[in-house]
């Protein structure tokens, strides 16, 4: 009766808790993520322009359209990165916009030619998506909103084995708290 006694205090007194949550650590600014990631992009683009008829046509326009993508849409894959869907949506919008404005105001600036216009909107691209990242990298890669702190964790969970001896037998059983 009593290693039953012994057992049944042993086993009651026993709590198993659940391991609390590792504390992540966030990062509250990457602007040069976003430069490198647009930077690698930029590089292929120039590396296809500078390369021109130097290697295949294929592999010339495979690295053009590859870096012209990437500029477009490296912004928003790092802020995604971050858990920043909002923020990866205006990066869209501000390089969209940025290469609109470019191309539609680099002709002005250009001769009255068709080859004049055409070299216009090259440059005017290129402007407007430069303005469009350095202006994405000052105003978007700053402290985090408020939104996408984590919320404080619940309190862990707790639970026991409970064994317990009667004069008319005995119980067992599980004893939590969640």
């Amino acid at each position: 009766m009593r290693a039953l006694v012994s057992a049944t205090v042993l086993v009651a007194s026993s709590t198993a808790h659940a391991a609390p949550e590792p504390v992540e650590y966030e990062d509250t600014s990457y602007p040069v993520s976003l430069m490198l990631a647009t930077g690698m992009s930029a590089s292929l683009t120039v590396g296809a322009l500078a390369l021109d008829g130097d290697i295949p046509y294929d592999a010339g326009a495979a690295m053009l359209v590859a870096g012209e993508v990437g500029i477009a849409f490296s912004g928003a894959i790092v802020h995604l990165a971050h858990g920043e869907s909002k923020r990866a949506w205006a990066s869209v919008g501000i390089r969209g916009a940025g290469a609109l404005l470019g191309a539609g105001i680099g002709p002005a600036f250009t001769a009255d030619t068709l080859e004049g216009t055409l070299d216009g909107i090259g440059y005017g691209l290129i402007v407007g998506l430069g303005t469009a990242v350095v202006l994405e990298t000052v105003l978007l890669t700053g402290q985090r909103s408020p939104r996408s702190e984590k919320p404080s964790p619940p309190p862990p969970r707790a639970w026991a084995p409970v064994i317990s001896a009667t004069n008319q037998g005995g119980q067992l059983g599980i004893a939590g708290a969640f």
